[in-house]
């Protein structure tokens, strides 16, 4: 019984023997926030010596100051993910070495961040539908989607015309593409594209094409339906590459920028202030619970907040 193996070593035999039964994606999460903030904080520990009190200061440490190259904390989401990687990896060595089974009671400090994304005003989203709709091309196209149907940017990239069914007037989401980054114990690291199934069984769905979208993906559907949505070609157009784009085209056409994640949440948001249900915007989006769809999607703005409250005014 090898009671005096170090953490460190036993993350990189269970990182190994999670190669198997785990996405590719999540392979490269794991092995990047092992390397990147696990191995540094708890990794000289012997295995059988790591407690409550260990796990409690190193995520302390990470909320408060963990983030690489500056004094800041990481955002709670990845604190979470960071600890759920530790409580496994300690639940299967503990299980490995026929060690006594431990439970820790963590907690982590309070975040005074704010978690609300920023979202586009009904002003700034109709002008960016305006500027897009005078600027017709693949890549516009891709924006005005994401905007009206609030499709993940891997998701979008993915895309390709033979997922969009015009006569129907329905787009297909069976798959995402991203580029996986994963870091080696030694520092170096590597990343590659993949195009696989969405991460959840929820996310694959099938979403109605809005309406006046439709005479212009009519005009701009290319012969082979086999070519990516962004490109018109068989070659695709990865996230990173495309949110320069988004970018740039905001400058362009003078829109504060905001994320184009911010497009999801605008896109649920208004959707949510015009009376729709929250069930089916959850499916639209491709959500497992309507509980996410309220806590992340949802942000009514200072308007709609007074007239709630002047309902109940003398």
């Amino acid at each position: 019984m090898e009671l005096s193996i170090m953490y460190c070593d036993w993350l990189n035999q269970w990182l190994e023997r999670k190669t198997h039964f785990i996405k590719a994606s999540t392979h490269g999460t794991y092995s990047n926030l092992i390397i990147n903030h696990i191995i540094p904080i708890l990794g000289n520990i012997p295995i059988s010596s790591i407690n409550e009190d260990h796990i409690q200061q190193a995520v302390i440490y990470w909320a408060t100051q963990g983030k690489m190259n500056c004094n800041h904390g990481l955002s709670d989401s990845t604190v979470r993910d960071i600890l759920s990687i530790v409580r496994l990896s300690i639940k299967d060595a503990r299980k490995y070495f026929q060690l006594p089974a431990q439970s820790y009671d963590i907690y982590s400090p309070k975040s005074y961040r704010s978690p609300l994304p920023k979202i586009l005003s009904q002003t700034e989203h109709k002008r960016l539908t305006t500027a897009l709709l005078n600027d017709i091309n693949s890549r516009n196209c891709g924006i005005l989607l994401t905007l009206y149907t609030g499709i993940r940017i891997g998701e979008l990239c993915a895309l390709t015309w033979q997922d969009i069914n015009l006569e129907c007037q329905v787009i297909s989401i069976t798959k995402t593409l991203q580029r996986i980054f994963t870091k080696n114990s030694d520092g170096s690291g590597s990343s590659k594209i993949t195009i696989t199934p969405p991460k959840t069984a929820s996310s694959i769905r099938d979403i109605p094409l809005p309406s006046f979208l439709l005479p212009i993906f009519k005009e701009i559907s290319p012969s082979n339906a086999n070519s990516y949505l962004l490109s018109g070609t068989l070659k695709y157009i990865e996230p990173r590459i495309y949110r320069l784009y988004y970018t740039s085209f905001l400058e362009k056409v003078n829109i504060n920028h905001i994320s184009f994640h911010g497009l999801r949440h605008t896109f649920a948001t208004r959707l949510i202030e015009n009376g729709a249900d929250i069930k089916t915007v959850s499916e639209i989006l491709g959500h497992a619970s309507i509980t996410t769809t309220l806590n992340l999607y949802t942000h009514p703005p200072l308007e709609q907040k007074r007239k709630c409250i002047e309902l109940l005014s003398i």
